[in-house]
């Protein structure tokens, strides 16, 4: 039940993980207090820049998706190591980031490795502890609260060093975490009995689906309602549609959308899914108007939005 694992063994296996995961949740904000600097440097407008951010969040969601095929195929140690090399190879990118496109292709890489470790370290969670400690908070508190303060502490790294420090900062905790993890963590998960399928089709659906929602946000807030956007959202629901039928039709589905037929888990989730989008909202929007509006540094914007991120610890526990 609790993996055979000691209580200390066990501890050391979460802290681990829980350093390297929090690198990638704390990664997803990271660079909202420096995006009116990346914007001047690259000139691009603020929903350009804003992608950053938000391809970010979709590519981790993206990717969290089809974590349960990579979990079936790999083990806990080497699905561990593969996501935070991946991590910092985006972190290396980024820092050596000479244009727009290549900075948002290496958050995207970064956003790999991130969708990989949000799910692995629950599964890892629920593997090596007893059910009675079940719900304690302790990763819920890492995946709501790491993003929230990730403004307020770049924004003192990018008015000290510039916003590539960033990078650097990221970059250097996760490979600290990685060479801790090759002698102290052991592969704690068992072996499935059974391999998942993995459903190419679902999987394409799904992507393009998403894809195809986040083109229309990138079009609206460039340029308003036209017809590229229209199309993208149109064929979006389309192709999202399609892969939520297909899910409750086929005997291995990527996700298990028969859990929306539980009233108490939809209406968690949708508050659950409210909360986040006004946090993120208000976390991207805010340090934009306390640079460019009121002039102010990527340090006070950072801690403009720090009350929130403490609220949403609290919220966590």
């Amino acid at each position: 039940e609790d993996g055979g694992l000691p209580p200390r063994q066990r501890h050391m296996v979460l802290g681990i993980m829980m350093a390297g995961t929090t690198a990638a949740c704390i990664s997803q904000s990271m660079r909202i207090a420096a995006l009116p600097t990346i914007m001047q440097e690259f000139l691009v407008g603020a929903g350009l820049a804003q992608l950053i951010t938000t391809a970010y969040i979709f590519t981790l969601g993206l990717f969290s998706a089809m974590s349960a095929y990579l979990v079936s195929k790999l083990d806990a140690r080497r699905l561990f190591f593969i996501a935070m090399v991946g991590f910092i190879v985006g972190c290396c990118a980024s820092l050596f980031a000479t244009n727009y496109p290549v900075l948002l292709a290496s958050r995207l890489v970064q956003a790999i490795g991130a969708g990989i470790l949000l799910p692995l370290i629950q599964v890892v969670a629920l593997s090596i502890y007893p059910k009675s400690q079940y719900g304690k908070g302790i990763v819920g508190i890492i995946i709501g609260f790491a993003p929230a303060i990730g403004p307020a502490i770049s924004g003192f790294i990018v008015d000290a060093w510039g916003w590539r420090a960033v990078f650097v900062a990221l970059g250097v905790v996760s490979a600290a975490v990685t060479l801790l993890a090759i002698p102290f963590l052991p592969n704690v998960m068992r072996k499935p009995a059974t391999h998942q399928r993995f459903d190419a089709l679902s999987a394409v659906l799904f992507s393009f689906g998403a894809i195809c929602l986040l083109v229309a946000t990138a079009c609206i807030e460039q340029s308003g309602w036209g017809v590229v956007a229209a199309a993208s959202i149109a064929l979006g629901a389309v192709l999202l549609f399609t892969f939520a039928r297909r899910q409750l039709r086929i005997p291995n589905p990527l996700l298990k959308l028969s859990c929306f037929a539980n009233r108490q888990f939809t209406v968690g989730l949708a508050l659950v899914l409210l909360g986040n989008l006004s946090f993120m909202a208000a976390s991207i929007m805010v340090p934009l108007f306390v640079q460019d509006v009121q002039g102010a540094s990527a340090a006070v914007s950072g801690l403009a939005i720090l009350p929130g991120a403490v609220l949403a610890m609290m919220e966590e526990k």
